[in-house]
């Protein structure tokens, strides 16, 4: 069990992954994470709170959904 796995669900929410990227040409990275009773406010927190960078992309994941190939710890 990774500290993903543990922290996927918490009393006010789910745990979503932001993730996002500041030109066409970068690679989607992750910027942070929010937790929210849905996926639409998931979405409305990521964009308030991530607003440091002129973002092209951002994306938000429930972190139950994403899969760890590796984990060295």
């Amino acid at each position: 069990m990774t500290i993903r796995d543990r922290n996927e669900v918490k009393p006010s929410g789910t745990v979503y992954d932001v993730f996002a990227r500041t030109r066409d040409e970068d690679r989607v990275h992750q910027v942070g994470d929010v937790i929210a009773p849905t996926s639409g406010l998931a979405r409305a927190y990521a964009y308030q709170m991530y607003q440091e960078s002129p973002w092209v992309e951002m994306v938000v994941a429930p972190r139950a959904a994403i899969v760890t190939v590796v984990d060295k710890t």
